[in-house]
């Protein structure tokens, strides 16, 4: 039981931190399907939690399958005996690129920042020509997120749209999280999001079906733990501030 808590504390690390390697084309037996969907019930059983199998494919290693499990990407032999948590790296390609996983995991990044609609966001347009977007995980209450709307105007006028989605990491029910409600519910976000990072009152708003909740929730899926946090359109991620010329430098390396 100690083993399986600790692999599961693993996933909520590398959930869609690293997620998956490349799907081969996929030529898996039902009779394999089968086999691994039982022992993942079996660990889930053990557990005490659901694990789901939502996507499995083979790997460049013969005999090691990858699990996609909610947004949770982990590896397991054929017959379904070993579990496999880690990257599988390819010897062949230099360091930029030589991960499969974290190769795949933007991919994963990508799809899931797709399906968060913009009005659910805080924006700040580019003020130049647009080269790209930037989705930011933030806290109110949070020192580098002060520090990066403090100087918001130097990434808009790089060319970055900036979009804010709320992860308070104090959780539900803490100061932090009423404060992104109030922030989240207001009538012109933007304003009293700038207002509320510099420590300024702003009215206390509340309104139906308030994204904060969900946002902060697809953040731990996506295993942010910390703020800021920041994804490119295509699922490159950096953790903590990153300057504009960075940011500006990774997108134009993938164009």
């Amino acid at each position: 039981m100690k083993k399986i808590a600790l692999m599961l504390v693993w996933l909520s690390i590398y959930s869609a931190g690293l997620c998956a390697a490349p799907a081969q084309k996929s030529n898996i037996s039902a009779a394999e399907k089968l086999l691994i969907t039982n022992t993942l019930d079996k660990l889930a059983k053990e557990a005490d939690r659901k694990i789901p199998l939502d996507d499995l494919q083979t790997t460049p290693i013969k005999g090691v399958l990858q699990v996609t499990s909610e947004l949770n990407i982990f590896y397991v032999t054929a017959d379904g005996k070993y579990l496999i948590l880690g990257e599988i790296l390819d010897t062949t390609k230099d360091k930029n690129s030589w991960s499969l996983t974290e190769q795949a995991a933007r991919k994963l990044r990508a799809q899931t920042l797709a399906t968060l609609d913009p009005k659910d966001m805080i924006i700040f347009p580019a003020t130049a020509k647009q080269i790209g977007v930037v989705t930011v995980f933030t806290d109110i209450d949070c020192q580098y997120c002060h520090k990066l709307q403090q100087n918001i105007q130097d990434y808009t006028d790089a060319g970055l749209e900036i979009r804010y989605v709320a992860f308070p990491r104090t959780g539900p029910k803490s100061p932090s999280f009423e404060k992104a409600i109030s922030v989240w519910c207001s009538k012109d976000k933007a304003k009293d999001y700038a207002l509320a990072v510099e420590g300024k009152d702003i009215p206390k708003n509340l309104c139906d079906n308030n994204p904060v909740e969900m946002e902060f929730e697809l953040g731990r899926k996506m295993g942010v733990n910390g703020t800021p946090t920041m994804f490119l359109d295509n699922g490159t991620r950096f953790g903590g501030l990153v300057d504009p010329k960075t940011l500006v430098k990774a997108i134009k390396s993938e164009q």
